[in-house]
């Protein structure tokens, strides 16, 4: 006599479930690492469709020229203690899946849910290609991990993105290009997939460990969310003033409202940059290595700070014994009095030279007015940083004039016990100097130069380079 296996009876655990809809995410989830989207159109245009409808925030990793991008997930995944999850995207009433997309969900303060996308997908080559793009043009943070490639190839693998980013369906403004060679020279590459579009395209440091790469990750994902919340502080503010205090709660709203919108140009305040949510989380998953304290420079951070140093971060205690501290996101203050092209400008200048390895504060000023233009990092603080780097260009070029060496705005790195210091003047913009501090024990300042080198011809314009 013939047994069969009694059908399986699935608990679902919400109505949405149930009825076959997908909740507040993005395909029907069947088990804790699985979830389907059946659908009646292409797997790319079904999963644009989603993205429209549900509008969530995800960061999109891709890959050019390598295969990290499923590690990294992984490695993320096994530190969090979260599964690599899977999106099955098959068509209605038939069981083969068109696509099957890989990522990882993380939990962060108010248990608010990002996910981390794999362009690396399971889908015949033209479906890879669409979805790669629908990914990376609606995410909140794409970023691409360029493998060892000779320029030529990398050029090649570049130019379809090129297209991609001038088109109109491209909604994401923020890229990250993140080098998994210290060999890679990708300043210009950076300007040209940048062209005249919309996209701000920032060069990382090299990194080859997963706990390297999710550190430049999450700190480029803290900076664009910092920006976003002063973006929509800054059309409200004015708002409220116009409108007397009963515009405060629609002020409120508004600002709660702009941080589900599609990301738009950043527009910076004067003022420290906000906290990110995701904090927690990074410190939890970046538990791994070591972060050292600037000692009379840096400012002691809040327990939910990120910093976004290229250092890995050790175990922490903490009363819930799984928390460590995560590399701080470096402040950004714009000083009022600089005209708005300028000051942006220099901001943008300012962000491309974030990721600098050691990078404490920095600021760019007017060495005729003494006017601060712009400033990132901590301590010193804007005031001090341009005093100081008006006496120290002030000397260098009476040192010059007194040696018989001509007039000329000077240029300096600086070497002191524990930190350097860099004077370097904005090609193409006389009297306009940037002062850095360094953190001596891990920055390199020949290399520092030459990334700065790379911002010139990259925010200044080809030409530029000095």
């Amino acid at each position: 006599m013939r047994s069969f296996d009694a059908p399986k009876t699935q608990i679902l655990p919400a109505r949405c479930g149930h009825l076959g809809e997908a909740g507040d995410e993005i395909g029907q989830r069947l088990g804790p690492d699985r979830l389907e989207l059946f659908v009646a159109a292409d797997a790319a245009q079904a999963m644009q469709e989603q993205i429209d409808h549900h509008a969530p925030e995800y960061i999109a990793v891709h890959d050019l020229g390598g295969s990290g991008g499923l590690r990294l997930l992984a490695a993320i995944g096994a530190a969090r203690r979260t599964p690599l999850q899977q999106l099955a995207i098959r068509r209605q009433g038939h069981g083969m899946a068109l696509a099957t997309l890989r990522f990882v969900e993380l939990e962060s303060r108010g248990r608010r849910r990002l996910r981390l996308y794999s362009t690396d997908i399971d889908a015949d080559s033209q479906s890879r290609r669409q979805l790669a793009r629908v990914l990376m043009g609606h995410a909140r943070l794409a970023v691409m991990l360029v493998g060892e490639l000779p320029a030529h190839a990398l050029d090649t693998a570049l130019a379809p993105w090129r297209e991609t980013l001038q088109a109109d369906c491209w909604a994401n403004r923020d890229l990250l290009l993140l080098p998994r060679s210290a060999a890679s020279r990708l300043g210009e590459h950076a300007a040209r997939l940048a062209g005249d579009s919309q996209v701000h395209v920032v060069v990382s440091a090299a990194a080859t460990q997963p706990n390297e790469i999710w550190t430049l990750i999450a700190g480029a994902w803290n900076r664009v969310r910092s920006a976003r919340r002063q973006a929509a502080a800054a059309v409200a503010l004015p708002r409220e003033a116009a409108e007397g205090p009963a515009a405060g709660t629609a002020a409120a709203t508004c600002a709660t409202a702009c941080e589900t919108a599609a990301p738009s140009a950043p527009v910076v305040r004067p003022e420290p940059a906000p906290i990110d949510d995701a904090a927690p989380l990074i410190g939890r998953i970046m538990s791994l290595g070591l972060v050292r304290e600037l000692e009379g420079l840096a400012e002691a951070p809040r327990p939910d700070d990120v910093r976004t140093e290229d250092r890995s971060v050790p175990p922490a205690d903490d009363r819930s014994g799984s928390v460590g501290a995560a590399p701080a996101e470096p402040r950004r203050a714009t000083i009022p009095g600089a005209d708005l092209p300028r000051r942006s400008l220099y901001e943008r200048y300012l962000r491309a030279c974030e990721p600098i390895k050691g990078l404490i504060s920095a600021c760019i000023f007017e060495v005729r007015g003494g006017q601060c233009l712009a400033h990132v990092g901590g301590r010193p603080g804007p005031q001090v940083l341009t005093a100081q780097g008006m006496r120290l260009s002030a000397t260098l070029a009476d040192a010059g004039y007194a040696l018989g060496l001509g007039a000329s705005q000077p240029g300096a790195t600086i070497t002191l016990p524990q930190h350097h210091l860099l004077l370097h003047p904005l090609p193409g913009h006389p009297g306009v100097v940037m002062h850095a501090v360094l953190d001596g024990s891990i920055a390199d300042p020949t290399l520092a130069q030459l990334r700065i080198r790379l911002v010139d011809g990259h925010v200044l314009g080809p030409d530029k380079i000095g």
